[in-house]
């Protein structure tokens, strides 16, 4: 018998910036092989705390892969959805058909929650004939029109047929793999937490005293998650009793229990427990956070994991041409773009300085995975960086990471550069010659010239402010005449 400490915490998914504006698909091979290293019994495990983890607010479904048929998660009954799992999901299929994928992207994309997560948990071996054709740009657009994003867990350790086609079609994502294994596929899924999740990876260390746990919160909190795990049989993990903060009593929601002992090979309980303000959706003030359980706690059993009351705000800048969705066009001759971030509460004010100056913001091409540090402006209390354009396409995000208690992922943006005619400037005048008498200046004619602006075969325009400020009278001659000018109105 094999008994591990199952130590998961993936399906925390806090989706981008607000915990109850996320929608999530999770798409998993239920074909044979998933069962060679108890990679099914794994998934289902993690379903499991996925919808105790996740708000009411939320949204998820499960799809299968064979048939193509996905199942809405009701999040406002977490223990029937639980239990519902714990019989369900097994892998027996013979087929791994790519409808599933298409399905699910399509159904994320109508959700009207603004960030959306792909998840994809398979070996990649799709056994559909020439499905690339028919699936063509389908996840890439779903990326590029909702700014969603796409985690793909391969369960194996070579190129498969998923990989080439994320590949080819150029679809942003995040690809991990594992050796197969039970253990590799934990650690891997581990990996995925620190991508998908707003909490910093593991979320807050914490030390025990017997039965009590206290942390200092610099930020405000939505609510503090308890995620105690133990892959022993028969495991007893303690349960919390009590919660406060400065001394005030805090609501403690019935906690959710996690659990699969379908083979005797692997072994795992968990129990969720959810911290809040009260029992509607209010804000944990920053503060000493006091956490008493029935038991003396172990810490290498319990993850706490806060759930910040704030938001990472993301703007891209620059002289666009266009601005459709998340999708930015610019002419072919722009050379940078500036994104700029900013890290606030829930009434838009920032974070406090502190908690700002220890955050890693950071710019991310996703097609590269190259990210470039975004630098904090104190004036100003955000952060931001000028992006170099060289190519004619790319995908952008921003992240933002404050240890043990957020970690950030913006939603995917595109830039793009398309051909624009470049501006050539004339002048039209008043009249065509001026005269004058040396001896006489004070009484000399005058000439009125309007600048003129010709942009390919538009008709002519007035320029812009802007284009007046870079346009100059140049002396063609050589005298010893002056010439004043003045300008008024453009003229």
């Amino acid at each position: 018998m094999r008994l591990y400490l199952f130590t998961l915490v993936l399906f925390l998914f806090s989706a981008g910036v607000y915990a109850q504006n996320r929608a999530v698909a999770v798409v998993y091979d239920n074909s044979g092989s998933m069962q060679q290293a108890g990679q099914c019994e794994g998934i289902n495990y993690a379903l499991q705390l996925m919808v105790g983890l996740l708000h009411p607010q939320d949204e998820l479904s499960v799809f299968k892969m064979e048939p193509p048929v996905g199942t809405d998660i009701n999040l406002n009954q977490k223990k029937s959805s639980i239990a519902a799992i714990t019989q369900s999901y097994d892998c027996s299929a013979r087929k791994t058909p790519f409808a599933a994928l298409t399905t699910a992207s399509n159904k994320l994309a109508a959700s009207n929650k603004k960030f959306k997560w792909l998840i994809v948990l398979s070996d990649g071996d799709i056994t559909d004939t020439n499905f690339e054709q028919a699936a063509g740009s389908n996840i890439r657009n779903f990326v590029e029109t909702t700014g969603g994003r796409v985690i793909f867990l391969n369960v194996n350790t070579i190129q498969s047929k998923l990989d080439r086609y994320l590949d080819n079609s150029n679809t942003p994502n995040n690809t991990l793999r594992t050796q197969g294994n039970f253990d590799q596929i934990i650690k891997t899924m581990e990996e995925i937490a620190g991508n998908v999740m707003t909490l910093s990876k593991g979320g807050v260390k914490a030390q025990a005293q017997g039965t009590k746990i206290t942390i200092n919160t610099p930020v405000p909190l939505k609510k503090m998650i308890v995620l105690a795990q133990d892959a022993r049989k028969n495991a007893e993990l303690p349960n919390l009793i009590k919660a406060n903060l400065n001394g005030t009593s805090l609501f403690i929601e019935e906690p959710y229990k996690a659990q699969k002992l379908k083979s005797t090979d692997y072994q795992m309980t968990g129990i969720v427990t959810h911290v809040k303000s009260g029992k509607g959706e209010g804000v944990i003030p920053k503060g000493e956070l006091t956490l008493l359980f029935d038991k003396n706690v172990d810490v290498s059993k319990i993850k706490f994991l806060p759930e910040v009351a704030a938001k990472l705000d993301v703007q891209i800048k620059g002289s666009f041409k266009a601005e459709t969705g998340n999708t930015y066009t610019v002419c072919d001759t722009v050379k940078n773009i500036t994104i700029v971030a900013k890290l606030l509460d829930l009434n838009n004010k920032p974070l406090d300085e502190a908690v700002l100056k220890g955050s890693k913001v950071s710019f991310v091409d996703e097609n590269t995975k190259k990210t470039i540090a975004l630098r904090y402006n104190p004036s100003s209390a955000d952060f931001s960086a000028s992006i170099p354009l060289n190519s004619k396409r790319i995908t952008v995000s921003a992240s933002a990471e404050y240890q043990g208690y957020f970690n950030y992922q913006s939603s995917i943006f595109v830039v793009q550069k398309e051909f624009c005619p470049t501006p050539t400037a004339f002048i039209e005048a008043s009249k065509k010659t001026l005269h004058a008498k040396v001896t006489d200046m004070q009484h000399a004619e005058t000439i009125t010239v309007i600048p003129k602006i010709k942009v390919g075969d538009l008709p002519p325009r007035a320029a812009t402010p802007e284009e007046l400020k870079d346009l100059y009278f140049e002396k063609l001659n050589d005298t010893n005449i002056g010439i004043d000018v003045t300008e008024t109105d453009g003229k």
